[in-house]
């Protein structure tokens, strides 16, 4: 947790009650998301029980969070040779999928635990050259941990839809020559799982359609787009 963020009355005993009772891996929970003085409960993914790869996959799928301060984590998990990167953006991400894929039971609980302060300063509204280094530097390492945990076929459809966010978060970004790069991949697994074109906005679509036909007409597109500051 940051300095400014606070734990909610009694979340570490709800937290401590639901793993003892069900003997769980990983407890998680929501959080209230904080700014400009008003509250707002993150949105909960509802369920019972799952494993921690099945909770990856919702992750993967933006229907869960990866914050590591929104879990509880039974100790002995950070026992498995648990890798670290030297990024100040994204490490939730490096830490929460190794602690997921090693746990086997994973619970909810319905309170919010923590209150999350979010203000123009943080981290994740900083979309300067550090922050995008980070964020490169862990998505890539994110896909060759998945590989090297032989993985990358069980998540495929997941893996899918966590690239296509990343390559529209490049595309806001503005690192055209990066997104370019990308543009192959996206319009394969587009391909592949065709209900993923749910999540582009209209002007997304017709980037993607021309890159089906050319990728050098979809680079151009692309930086007409950029220039005009459509994207």
């Amino acid at each position: 947790m940051d300095s400014d963020d606070a734990l909610i009355e009694n979340a570490i005993e709800l937290l401590l009650d639901k793993a003892e009772s069900v003997q769980a891996d990983m407890v998680v929970a929501p959080f209230n998301f904080i700014e400009e003085g008003k509250r707002r409960t993150s949105d909960i993914f509802e369920f019972e029980l799952m494993s921690g790869i099945q909770y990856l996959k919702q992750i993967l799928k933006s229907e869960a969070y990866w914050t590591v301060w929104s879990k509880f984590h039974l100790r002995s998990l950070y026992f498995n040779n648990i890798e670290s990167l030297d990024i100040a953006f994204g490490e939730d991400v490096v830490l929460s999928s190794q602690l997921l894929i090693n746990s086997d039971k994973v619970v909810p609980i319905g309170s919010p635990i923590v209150d999350y302060y979010v203000y123009p300063s943080s981290m994740s509204h900083c979309l300067n050259d550090k922050a995008y280094q980070d964020f490169a530097t862990y998505v890539s390492w994110f896909d060759d941990y998945i590989k090297r945990r032989e993985l990358s076929e069980e998540l495929a459809e997941e893996l899918a839809f966590f690239h296509i966010k990343n390559t529209i978060t490049r595309l806001h970004w503005r690192k055209n020559k990066d997104t370019d790069r990308e543009m192959k991949r996206l319009v394969e697994e587009i391909q592949t799982y065709p209900k993923l074109t749910q999540i582009l906005s209209r002007r997304e679509k017709k980037i993607v359609s021309i890159y089906k036909v050319s990728s050098l007409l979809g680079y151009l597109k692309l930086l007409y787009y950029s220039k005009c500051g459509k994207i």
